[in-house]
Order: C-alpha cells, then sequence, then structure tokens
C-alpha cells in the first residue's frame, strides 16, 4: 500500500524534471524494476543510479549496460567478492561507473560507515568513488570529499515530517546548504597547493 502511495505517472516524472531542469539540478531516480527503467529512459537520464537491493538483479543491470551511460553503484549490501565480479563485467563491457561506499542500515551509526572502503576501491578497482550516506549526518560526506570521492550521496528531508520512513538517515536542509559550501572550500583548497616558499 505505502509504495502504490508513492508512485509517479509518467506526467508528474516529466514534471519533475522540468523543475530539476528550471533549477539546474540533473535529474536522476533509481529504478526498482524494468518498467521503471524504461520509464526512466523516455525521460533521457543522464545516468544510472543502482541502489543497493538492485546490486544483485542481473537483468536490470543488463538492461542499464545496453545504454552505454555511466551508472552509479551503490555497494550497500554486496560483498567484496561480489563488487569485484560486477566490476570486472562493467570494466569488460567499457561501461563508465562509480562505485559507492554504502552501509544499509538506518540510519548508519558512524562506526559502521566504513569510510575505509574508499581508498580500498580506489586502490583496487582504480576507478570513480564515492559515497552513499544514511547516518543523519553532514560529518562522513565530509570525511568522504577530504578523500577526495567523486560523488556523495545523502538523503534530505524534513526531519519534522513524521510520515517520511527515511527520518532518522535525513539531514536537513540547513546540513544540506552546509554541506554544499563545505565540498566547494574542500575543492578550493585541495585545486590551490601552496609551495611554502
Amino acid at each position: 500500500h505505502y509504495w502504490k502511495k508513492m508512485e509517479f505517472t509518467l506526467n508528474q516524472w516529466k514534471k519533475i524534471k522540468k523543475i530539476c531542469k528550471k533549477n539546474k539540478l540533473i535529474f536522476l531516480s533509481s529504478p526498482f524494476s524494468i518498467k521503471a527503467v524504461e520509464i526512466l529512459k523516455k525521460l533521457n537520464v543522464p545516468a544510472w543510479k543502482i541502489g543497493s537491493g538492485e546490486f544483485f538483479s542481473k537483468s536490470l543491470i543488463d538492461k542499464i549496460l545496453n545504454y552505454k551511460q555511466p551508472i552509479i553503484l551503490s555497494t550497500g549490501l554486496a560483498t567484496m567478492h561480489e563488487i569485484t565480479q560486477l566490476v570486472k563485467n562493467l570494466k569488460k563491457k567499457r561501461n563508465p561507473f562509480i562505485l559507492m561506499q554504502c552501509t544499509s542500515l538506518y540510519p548508519c551509526s558512524f562506526k559502521d560507515i566504513g569510510i575505509n572502503m574508499i581508498d580500498v576501491y580506489k586502490k583496487k578497482f582504480n576507478c570513480h568513488v564515492g559515497l552513499s550516506d544514511h547516518s543523519g549526518s553532514i560529518y562522513p560526506s565530509l570525511l568522504a570529499l577530504a578523500k577526495g570521492v567523486s560523488l556523495i550521496e545523502v538523503h534530505v528531508g524534513d526531519k519534522n515530517d513524521k510520515n517520511n520512513p527515511d527520518n532518522s538517515s535525513s539531514i536537513n536542509f540547513l546540513d544540506l546548504k552546509e554541506l554544499v559550501k563545505a565540498r566547494d572550500a574542500i575543492y578550493t583548497m585541495k585545486k590551490n597547493p601552496q609551495t611554502k616558499k
């Protein structure tokens, strides 16, 4: 019943995409089925976000691989062996991708973030790496940015909204604003090394 209530029609998706474009945002959505992939293809998404639960959906990933578009791959429920197998396949197909370190706990405590995996993925797979965070805090994202990730993903919402099932794992809009400022500051600092001359 909950999921039916949350479904959008193609026209509603088109409206959302239009609002994103107007606000200079890239429209993306995570498909949970082949039908959803087909709807998103009609909307011309520029990249594909594979959620942790869909990491193991071979038919869904194979369908997406036909499009030769970048894939954002969440690793929340996968073992290192499973990640290695999928990365091999993506590299063989020469499909651009980014591996997102993720722990599928809602909320996720700081001790369970696994921030070390950012360095592990970079070294082992020589690929773009990101963080998909469900801690409800900006701290993991700040550390990930300092470690040089290419992408961070956070849940954002009104913390007072009792109907939001992601409440405990979301940051609020003020936090998001602060995170964007921090991202820009970190980028500037990293881009401008000094020599002490």
